[in-house]
């Protein structure tokens, strides 16, 4: 499999994650469960809030890098896309006559 097709696959499958209803339940319980735990802890606790500040921050990071790999599949996509119109008007060009009626166009 090439790079450009596997980047898009792990960016369907990325996307795939992010719009899973219990993936995203649970990261938003454990988001929660850290800022309350953050925002609740006594003076005395900076261990439990530097704890629970990391771990809101490695949930942040973990949707952050799953969005980064759906970006990144959408890119190769694209320039797959591309890739294969190139193509198509490259075939096209070469089998091109010359006459006006044969004109090769591009996508509209």
């Amino acid at each position: 499999m090439a790079d450009r097709e596997v980047e898009m696959l792990r960016g369907r499958q990325a996307r795939d994650l992010l719009q899973n209803d219990l993936l995203v339940e649970v990261l938003n319980t454990m988001e929660s469960k850290f800022q309350d735990a953050w925002k609740n802890s006594a003076l005395s606790q900076s261990d439990v809030r530097e704890e629970s500040y990391r771990m809101l921050k490695a949930c942040e990071l973990f949707r952050r890098q799953l969005t980064h790999i759906v970006e990144t599949g959408k890119m190769a996509a694209i320039t797959e896309s591309d890739r294969q119109d190139r193509e198509n008007l490259e075939r096209r060009l070469a089998g091109w006559d010359g006459s006006a009626d044969t004109a090769p166009r591009g996508k509209h």
